[in-house]
């Protein structure tokens, strides 16, 4: 499976808030969702394990603000649940993603995902979430 790659886009969690579907509860479903990232880090070490998504969120409603603000505390929420089974950040971090809408107010958005760069890189400063390679 060493040739396997590419991206998931399993983040059930939106799934609650954006368009109310889902198959099991939230517990069971971030459960689903962290044995992904632990297979995946050993098994299929080119997939994107996850893909924090803040569009499915910012198309049921939310403004910007909100769109970045669910995804990083989503992406936190995941995080804590595989640090939990003892698994080190180094080893699933580099293949998180994100999944920001980029709609028509041109300066909004590049504000916007910029704004989000710098906040996932001050939370990983302060311990608020865990530190990667990289900036």
């Amino acid at each position: 499976m060493n040739k396997v790659g590419g991206t998931l886009q399993n983040e059930i969690l939106k799934e609650f808030i954006a368009r109310g579907t889902y198959i099991f509860p939230p517990r069971p479903s971030l459960r689903l969702v962290v044995d992904i990232i632990d297979f995946c880090k050993d098994k299929v070490a080119r997939m994107n394990t996850i893909n924090f998504s803040g569009y499915h969120v910012r198309e049921a409603g939310a403004n910007a603000v909100q769109e970045v603000a669910y995804c990083l505390s989503s992406a936190i929420a995941y995080i804590e649940e595989v640090l939990k089974r003892g698994v080190n950040f180094d080893d699933f971090g580099p293949r998180l993603a994100f999944h920001l809408i980029v709609g028509l107010d041109f300066f909004e958005e590049i504000a916007k995902i910029r704004a989000a760069r710098r906040l996932w890189r001050r939370l990983r400063r302060n311990g608020s979430a865990p530190r990667t390679r990289g900036p």
